[in-house]
């Protein structure tokens, strides 16, 4: 849909978020209408440019879509274009509207369950009841076909093949869960399963295999993609995404899976966050007993570091937190933290960011901005380039907590 793509090009290429400076530029205006000449001088869109012109497609896809029935989850129903509203008046902080869309949006799905989320076969590879909205990858796709298959989400998301590819299981590039985040997560809270415990780092190969198999059917797999392969270690490994069911071994079928675009946990979240903003004490509540199916001990008031913006309030950090444990890994780091406007933490005592990368910035950084392509800047007249980001020039001091 192209009223999605427009909002996460819109959220990249500001440089400031909506909450900070409404005018600030976004992307630039495409659409079928478009001449040749426009094209060459076309002016980017401020936030609200860029959300009328969202909205619209929005509004004309709820008009359109309104009888619909879709065959399968690939395929967008008005409950996505609820939920794609939801997304966009949330950025907006317009509360009350972000709840409606958001409470539209979650009619006709339920929560995953503790199996559901964990599961060894089919752990967000395939759809259920949660999801809203997917992609699936095939074995003809391109990114599955060409370049042994190392350019696909499995390569890069799944660490438990048996086929001796892919850069998370074969050649080191291991996706991890910062060391301080997992940290926060309680023991009681299921889903800290999804990564394995920094404590087998201090196991040798036999214990750390046999800890493994808390985690995976392919102990000897994860220990040699952290250990061996990649030489990273274990602690915080991601075993939240799976090979296709009984595919293992397959290639590349093991990476023809299922990715979900929308779940109705995001919306649940969506819903809390715009309550609570208007109403606190409602929104704890409604966050309480989102948290509580997920950790039946939880207590509010422990999962609130503001990252250098204290501007936003406890209540509002609280939710961060839970979306960034329950949709950890499916595309909502970045636009959070833009749309909170937050700092970044990455050098601290004990942290597992590698050297050259332990950055810390007390502003929105400036690698989470995107810059046009030189094309379009060479062809463009009308439009304003963002600037190049810069690399810091080396490790930050360490922050402590």
């Amino acid at each position: 849909m192209r009223a999605m793509f427009y909002l996460d090009l819109v959220r990249m290429y500001a440089a400031k978020p909506y909450a900070v400076d409404k005018n600030a530029l976004t992307t630039i205006k495409a659409d079928e209408k478009r001449t040749l000449a426009q094209a060459l001088h076309n002016e980017r869109m401020t936030w609200n440019e860029a959300f009328d012109f969202i909205l619209k497609d929005l509004d004309a896809a709820e008009k359109y879509l309104a009888d619909y029935h879709r065959a399968d989850k690939y395929t967008p129903d008005v409950s996505v274009v609820y939920g794609l509203k939801a997304r966009t008046y949330q950025e907006m902080q317009d509360w009350a509207n972000a709840e409606k869309y958001a409470k539209m949006a979650q009619q006709g799905y339920q929560m995953m369950s503790e199996d559901e989320f964990l599961s060894r076969d089919n752990g967000f590879n395939s759809p259920n009841s949660s999801w809203m909205f997917a992609t699936q990858f095939k074995e003809t796709d391109p990114n599955i076909m060409g370049n042994d298959g190392d350019d696909s989400w499995g390569s890069v998301m799944i660490m438990e093949n048996g086929f001796g590819g892919g850069y998370a299981q074969n050649y080191g590039g291991v996706n991890v869960i910062d060391r301080h985040l997992y940290s926060t997560i309680p023991e009681t809270d299921f889903r800290r399963k999804c990564w394995v415990d920094f404590k087998l780092d201090e196991m040798g190969k036999e214990e750390a295999i046999k800890a493994l198999e808390d985690y995976s059917d392919y102990p000897e797999r994860v220990y040699a993609g952290g250990r061996e392969n990649a030489q990273y270690g274990l602690g915080g490994l991601c075993l939240k995404f799976r090979n296709a069911a009984g595919k293992a071994d397959v290639k590349y079928a093991a990476w023809c899976v299922s990715v979900p675009l929308m779940r109705i946990e995001e919306m649940k979240l969506i819903e809390i966050e715009a309550a609570g903003m208007q109403d606190e004490a409602r929104g704890v509540q409604l966050l309480t007993e989102f948290a509580k199916s997920r950790d039946p001990q939880f207590v509010y008031g422990k999962h609130n570091e503001g990252y250098y913006n204290n501007t936003t309030s406890a209540f509002q950090n609280e939710v961060w937190w839970q979306r960034r444990i329950e949709l950890w890994g499916e595309g909502f780091a970045t636009f959070d933290i833009k749309r909170l406007n937050k700092g970044i933490i990455r050098s601290y005592p004990g942290t597992n960011h590698l050297e050259n990368a332990r950055w810390n910035t007390n502003t929105l950084p400036n690698w989470m901005v995107w810059a046009f392509i030189g094309t379009e800047s060479d062809y463009n007249g009308g439009m304003t380039q963002n600037p190049d980001p810069i690399q810091p020039a080396g490790d930050s001091e360490p922050y402590n907590w």
